[in-house]
């Protein structure tokens, strides 16, 4: 079934980002088993996915109050005021189709918007309770309890995560992916389907729906203590046996796309896993620098002289570079025995820093060499054999060590003399005559 509206590449890429939404949940509800395991960027990246969803269940205990109705400067306006910024960025981050990068939801921001909606429910007046149509007055009441309960649940903290807060960055993951599932319009009617993969996506979009819309009524137990059923979990209803749900999105995306996309999907992948290698690895060089000598800002440099390089080198040479620099640096280290290829980058890099000034990896390397079994060399003495080694591999490093090329090492042309000539004797019995 095609969806309408949407081009193939348009579908193909919504699959893609459900899958991915669908590994993310997975992942999450899978850590909350130790929730401490996670440090760093990943907890706080999880404390905002937490946050994100207690703002969309927060929301949805609002859905049934009707804004607009009072008039400028009363607490009605005002309880509408702050009511606002909760709907806008429910709508941003319940509809993943639409908004590609919602604001994010920190846990402070969302303490401030509770803080808000308090002050602002606290504040209306008796009189506007009075005249409130019951419907009215029972959606204000559901935004009470609502506010009661987040705030008893309390705010994700990155440095202190609870089992909590991970199931509900997992939830808030699930309803991205069923928004992207859904808007593929490819699974609708699809709880009778044959396929038994179909029937699964469609209850997990169809249960992800009501979590983006009254997740706090799918709550169960006295207190609400009870979270629901994850659609993630092997548990879930019409789950196919020992499939999970992402696993199952990417081979249907998979069974989309046509063999020239795929290709291309795969070579992109590799291009992406090559650049963040190297990344890592040139990072991982300018940190060993940066310690070696002591500054915290000599790093930089390397970063620099990594990006302008061409051809570039890649993530395996970066990493020799890096275990050289450590040997270089050891006071037992034997830099003579590291493979030549490699010494010859590290020269590069170091004659490069020296002409920005900064002999520090010119010395360390000079002081490696002395210490060599073959006895004590230095770096400018095999710069020609260097560059001479360097040939049409790497045009980078023949140049730069060509260029600095000991004057020793270079031949040159021996400027003519002149050649004293026997006079002929004619020439001789001229001299003699005159």
């Amino acid at each position: 079934m095609a969806a309408q509206g949407r081009t193939h590449q348009e579908i193909i890429d919504l699959l893609g980002r459900a899958a991915a939404h669908a590994k993310l949940a997975e992942s999450y509800h899978a850590a909350a088993a130790d929730p401490r395991a996670l440090k760093g960027p990943a907890a706080r990246q999880a404390a905002c996915d937490a946050a994100a969803m207690q703002l969309i269940e927060l929301a949805g205990c609002a859905e049934e109050f009707t804004p607009g109705r009072g008039d400028p400067g009363t607490t009605l306006a005002r309880f509408d005021d702050a009511l606002e910024p909760l709907i806008k960025l429910r709508t941003a981050h319940a509809h993943p189709e639409l908004f590609l990068v919602p604001p994010e939801v920190s846990p402070r921001l969302l303490k401030g918007i509770i803080d808000k909606q308090k002050t602002a429910i606290g504040n209306l007046d008796s009189e506007t309770r009075k005249i409130e149509a019951p419907d009215q007055v029972q959606a204000l009441n559901a935004i009470i309890v609502g506010l009661g309960r987040i705030e008893k649940d309390g705010a994700p903290d990155a440095a202190k995560l609870r089992e909590r807060d991970l199931h509900y960055a997992g939830y808030y993951h699930e309803i991205q992916f069923g928004r992207l599932a859904k808007a593929t319009g490819l699974y609708q009617n699809m709880d009778k389907s044959p396929d038994a993969r179909l029937r699964d996506v469609n209850a997990c979009i169809f249960d992800a729906d009501d979590m983006a819309h009254r997740f706090h009524d799918m709550r169960s137990g006295f207190d609400k203590s009870v979270l629901p059923v994850s659609v993630v979990s092997p548990g879930h209803r019409e789950r196919v046996p020992g499939r999970s749900l992402s696993e199952l999105m990417r081979e249907l995306r998979h069974e989309r796309q046509t063999p020239a996309e795929r290709r291309a999907e795969i070579e992109k992948m590799a291009a992406a896993k090559a650049h963040e290698e190297r990344r890592g690895a040139v990072e991982g060089l300018a940190a060993t620098y940066a310690r070696i000598t002591g500054d915290p800002e000599a790093g930089a440099v390397i970063r620099d002289h990594a990006a302008r390089r061409e051809p570039e080198l890649e993530a395996e040479s970066l990493r020799e570079m890096r275990q050289a620099l450590e040997i270089a640096a050891a006071p037992d280290g034997d830099y003579l025995a590291v493979a030549e290829v490699v010494r010859q980058h590290c020269v590069a890099l170091c004659l490069e820093l020296d002409a920005r000034g900064d002999r520090r990896l010119l010395d360390i390397l000079d002081a490696a060499e002395g210490r060599g079994t073959a006895g004590r060399k230095t770096i400018d003495a095999g710069l020609s054999n260097a560059a001479a080694g360097a040939g049409e591999k790497d045009e980078y490093l023949a140049t730069i060590l060509a260029a600095h090329e000991p004057e020793s090492t270079q031949v040159k042309e021996a400027p003519e003399r002149e050649v004293a000539r026997e006079p002929s004797p004619k020439q001789g019995r001229s001299r003699k005559n005159n």
